[in-house]
């Protein structure tokens, strides 16, 4: 994401390392959203966004650590990369968020399903449940008898870690507000791309703390990355409406970047203008 990386962008031969680079580091973003994004704000949100810092100094020289489909499409649009590049990009990008569905979702799914077990064994009683699950592989069968599925089973007990899932009549405000957040997301990268001279540090911090400050602002239903939406399940919105997740957090997020990186790039131009 630095301007070193990308200035010849056009030019430069599509490395295999910034692929892995690419893969690698959203797998990570992925796992820190799901672990971290479900904490109590504001210590969630900016343990992700000091999470992205991390991610964007790491992998900054080797691929420009976009991490995120719609800055690559943003950059591209802006025609800071080519497109092969950025759809190379892309592909990487959702391998890494696809792997983190299945690795980090059964990481994630063990520890609630422990969670759920010790719950009840402690609470059980005080909440009238006569037969809470004998061990934690029951925990599945007790959710079942009770017509539940294990991740409503821990909502019911506050145990949830995530919810991207878009409630009906909501979904026009929900689009709203990840153009909203994605654009403000968008001025932490359009600085990282085009203010030039900086070290890697204030790269990382101005994409890390974007991310914090867009979620800030935005709220909880704000996602800003495509490939996350895909590893935390917000394309299952609530409903009929399936078109909505991938309006909101394919078209919306794309828009809100293009927005964001565009307009500072073009504020930066007219505040350098003589």
């Amino acid at each position: 994401m630095t301007e070193t990386v990308e200035t010849q962008a056009t030019e430069e031969t599509l490395k295999i390392s910034a692929l892995i680079g690419e893969l690698i580091g959203t797998f990570l973003l992925a796992g820190a959203v799901i672990y971290l994004a479900g904490l109590s704000a504001p210590v969630g949100m900016l343990a992700v966004g000091f999470v992205l810092v991390f991610l964007v100094i790491v992998f900054g020289n080797i691929s420009g650590a976009h991490l995120n489909p719609a800055i690559s499409l943003a950059l591209a649009i802006n025609k800071k990369i080519s497109w092969i590049k950025a759809l190379a990009y892309i592909i990487a990008q959702l391998i890494g968020a696809a792997v983190a569905l299945l690795v980090f979702h059964a990481i994630w799914r063990a520890n609630l399903d422990m969670s759920i077990f010790k719950y009840l064994a402690q609470y059980g009683s005080q909440m009238g449940v006569t037969n809470p699950p004998a061990s934690v592989s029951a925990v599945a069968e007790f959710a079942k008898q009770n017509n539940l599925t294990v991740l409503e089973l821990g909502k019911k007990l506050g145990l949830t870690f995530i919810n991207a899932t878009v409630a009906l009549g909501t979904e026009w405000m929900t689009l709203a507000t990840e153009i909203f957040g994605s654009a403000i997301f968008g001025l932490g990268i359009g600085h990282a791309i085009y203010a030039e001279d900086k070290p890697m540090w204030e790269t990382g911090f101005s994409v890390g703390f974007g991310l914090f400050a867009a979620a800030s602002l935005a709220g909880s239903t704000a996602i800003m990355n495509p490939a996350i939406a895909l590893t935390i399940g917000a394309f299952e919105t609530a409903g009929k409406n399936l078109w909505a997740g991938y309006v909101i957090y394919i078209l919306g997020t794309v828009l809100g970047m293009y927005l964001g990186i565009t307009g500072y790039r073009f504020l930066r131009k007219a505040a350098l203008t003589k």
